[in-house]
């Protein structure tokens, strides 16, 4: 039987099993269970050592407590090679009792998961999902067709069961923490693996992507938009974290296929879920997808709005995961793609640039599934000779500005206030309340003055202090 490692270095030699006259105790030098037979002590000794005859190998010529003392060296000093740990005689690894039986621990379990053969590349982490991947089929599954797949809470008991029937009695509970620590020792990023393993035939498609898969019209703006969203999304793959606070939209018609476009565009690493922006259900989805669709735009209210730009402009999500201990801080790879039927659904005047907003047109899902790979491919290259994924041309950011202004809802007070100052370049909020809008004095509010100055902002107004009267108030100017 082989060999099973004992920490227990440093006792006496009477207490390891030794017989008292190792001379008289036969060629192995161990003493035989009939020969020290008499007294309960010997019958002690005797069972103790037939225990270390069955459990332990030694030299019949070395023998001796030399042997016995390298065989049960510190437990720390053992060679971890985590590239090629395989080795068929795991089990002389383990840590057992005095009796040789493996003990219920840890250790045992993570030294059958790191060098049992039939282990050998099962475990996995992806730092994409963080989560744990099986990679190869496990040692008890017999399914045919296997394909790589995360790692299920069944995997966990089946994992018991084989260590079990292995001779390490074992818990689920600590199963689970050993395939958590094996699997983050094999860490890989699904979506670099996936960009990495591209090779673009060199025919430039992502300027032009929008318009040829949907339909988009072809102006610098739509061009631009496009190849910085893409470039965006390779960006964030590589370096989670940075700075994307953008999202494209695409807008049109019920059933145009707006969806099935963000699906395809994504394949498997988009989703659709993304739950209420201020939850933590929310971080912890923005970490499970590459491409996120943020459907309905124009169901937003107001206040949603607010919390969408918030949701967009952060680079990281803290929150603590089901069942876990640390609160940990997820730097986002993720881009996001918001859907529209309307065009009217930007809220608030103020924080439009965060939007790139296209309409779309008849949409070739076809085409764009034939040649998304290469679409990434490409946008890979870019992204590696440098480019930037945000507007930086002036030109640029004034049509994203005007695109925007033309998505913005609007306040039903827009027209008369538009109207009122169109002679005008100087004027106060409660000049425009009581002489445009004729709100009663003994009415208005704050929320009213603070509306009526959004309003005088978003039409090229700026606020300003002067002195009447003695007294600092404030004014509205036209921008020059």
């Amino acid at each position: 039987m082989v060999a099973c490692r004992m920490p227990w270095r440093g006792r006496s030699r009477s207490r390891l099993g030794r017989p008292t006259s190792p001379r008289r105790a036969g060629p192995d030098r161990w003493a035989r269970p009939g020969a020290l037979a008499g007294t309960r002590r010997s019958r002690r000794r005797a069972l103790r050592s037939l225990a270390l005859c069955r459990f332990c190998s030694f030299s019949s010529q070395g023998g001796g407590m030399s042997a016995l003392a390298e065989d049960y060296r510190p437990i720390d000093s053992f060679p971890r090679d985590r590239e090629d740990a395989s080795d068929p005689d795991w089990t002389r690894r383990l840590i057992c009792t005095a009796n040789g039986f493996p003990k219920p621990l840890l250790a045992n379990v993570l030294t059958a998961l790191r060098s049992a053969p039939e282990w050998a590349g099962v475990l996995a982490h992806d730092e994409f999902g963080m989560s744990t991947m099986m990679r190869v089929v496990a040692p008890w599954d017999r399914a045919h067709g296997f394909k790589p797949r995360p790692w299920t809470s069944r995997d966990d008991l089946l994992t018991t069961e084989w260590m079990q029937h292995h001779g390490i009695p074992i818990s689920v509970e600590i199963v689970q923490q050993a395939i958590e620590a094996a699997a983050a020792e094999n860490a890989f990023h699904s979506v670099r693996d996936y960009l990495d393993g591209l090779r673009w035939d060199r025919t430039s498609r992502v300027e032009t992507w929008l318009t040829r898969y949907l339909g988009v019209e072809t102006t610098d703006y739509t061009r631009a938009v496009g190849k910085k969203f893409l470039i965006s999304a390779v960006a964030r793959a590589f370096r989670p974290g940075i700075k994307v606070d953008t999202m494209l939209i695409f807008e049109g018609g019920q059933g145009a296929g707006k969806s099935r476009a963000v699906a395809t565009l994504g394949g498997a690493f988009y989703s659709d879920e993304i739950g209420d922006l201020g939850s933590k259900d929310a971080a912890m989805l923005a970490g499970a997808a590459w491409i996120i669709e943020m459907s309905e735009l124009d169901a937003m209210s107001k206040s949603e709005a607010t919390r969408t730009k918030a949701f967009l402009s952060r680079t990281a999500d803290m929150y603590r995961p089901p069942y876990g201990k640390r609160v940990i801080n997820a730097p986002r790879h993720c881009v996001f793609v918001g859907t529209t039927n309307g065009d009217g659904y930007l809220k608030d005047e103020t924080g439009g640039r965060r939007f790139w907003p296209v309409t779309v047109g008849k949409i070739d899902i076809a085409a764009l599934e034939a040649d998304r790979d290469q679409l990434w491919a490409e946008a890979l290259c870019i992204y590696r000779a440098g480019h930037s994924w945000w507007l930086d041309k002036q030109e640029l950011i004034d049509a994203a500005q005007a695109e925007q202004s033309a998505r913005y809802a609007g306040d039903p007070w827009d027209d008369d206030v538009r109207q009122f100052i169109a002679t005008r370049t100087d004027v106060s909020a409660r000049e425009v309340m009581a002489e445009c809008l004729f709100i009663d004095i003994a009415k208005r509010s704050r929320q009213d003055e603070m509306r009526v100055s959004k309003i005088l902002k978003t039409l090229g107004f700026e606020r300003y202090q002067r002195r009447e009267n003695g007294k600092q108030t404030w004014r509205y100017r036209r921008r020059e």
